[in-house]
């Protein structure tokens, strides 16, 4: 694991990608000194947590309450974030708790959503008004989906009458989910850049089941912030950990959905 931090994730909060750490200083210093409580950590793209490079917009740290992070390695920090988005993505108070454990560090740990609301509200986001002709009210998701088509047309509305945008995306792409329009749910808006950057078809994307993180990077000049009209899901999730002398700590932490469809610590 030590070794392996030669290679640093650089990724975009829409389009995953990794760089090399000489490539990328500037972002390693984000992720390491990212909000939580000193809870982030490397993220590496490769292997199970390849699917995690989506979270980096706000460094890992912030899906990690401060006291458990403060005392937990890189590796068991990882697991935590990668249960704790998936159980933002898919789990309710209804869902069975999400485990997980490390026989190399002897640390396991579970994540369980304790409440969850959602309600109507008015909300901002950076698009790009010139590939971005109309923002619907949306049901906001904040996923990171993979592109299961061969070649994914981005729209400048959500229907097959607004002219493409940009290019398409290609088969096995990452991308970040901003939101599903409500009255046409075939399309969702994604995000690139941390700014709205068209609608795609939601029949050739496929959800990786990954929350991601609200996005710290600076949004493109070109963007402007609009209003919409959204559905914004909140949720309480408890995090427990168990460490190798058999000390446990609990904390709860509270995120809410953002503007972007992102998630945010409240």
């Amino acid at each position: 694991m030590r070794k392996s931090l030669g290679v640093v994730v650089g990724c975009t909060i829409a389009l995953a990608g990794c760089q090399t750490l000489e490539q990328n200083k500037e972002t390693l210093g984000t992720l390491l000194g990212a909000a939580g409580g000193g809870a982030a950590g490397a993220l590496l793209c490769s292997g199970k947590y390849r699917a995690v490079c989506g979270l980096v917009g706000a460094g890992i740290g912030g899906f990690i309450g401060n006291r458990i992070g403060k005392r937990l390695d890189d590796a068991d920090k990882q697991q935590l974030a990668l249960e704790t988005s998936q159980a933002l993505a898919k789990s309710s108070p209804n869902s069975a708790p999400r485990v997980w454990s490390n026989p190399k560090t002897g640390v396991k740990g579970k994540v369980t959503v304790k409440d969850e609301t959602t309600k109507p509200v008015q909300t901002s986001i950076p698009v790009l008004k010139s590939k971005v002709k109309v923002t619907p009210p949306l049901d906001l998701v904040g996923e990171t989906y993979k592109v299961t088509s061969n070649a994914l047309n981005v729209r400048g509305g959500p229907g097959t009458d607004y002219q493409t945008v940009g290019a398409k995306l290609t088969r096995g792409q990452d991308v970040h989910v901003v939101g599903r329009v409500q009255d046409k749910p075939d399309w969702m808006l994604i995000a690139q850049d941390g700014a709205g950057s068209g609608y795609v078809f939601a029949k050739g994307l496929r959800s990786t089941g990954y929350a991601v993180a609200q996005n710290d990077q600076k949004v493109p000049a070109a963007a402007e912030t609009v209003q919409i009209a959204a559905k914004q899901q909140c949720k309480t999730v408890e995090q427990q950990v168990t460490y190798a002398d058999n000390t446990t700590d609990t904390e709860s932490v509270r995120m809410c959905q953002q503007g972007d469809g992102s998630w945010s610590i409240t």
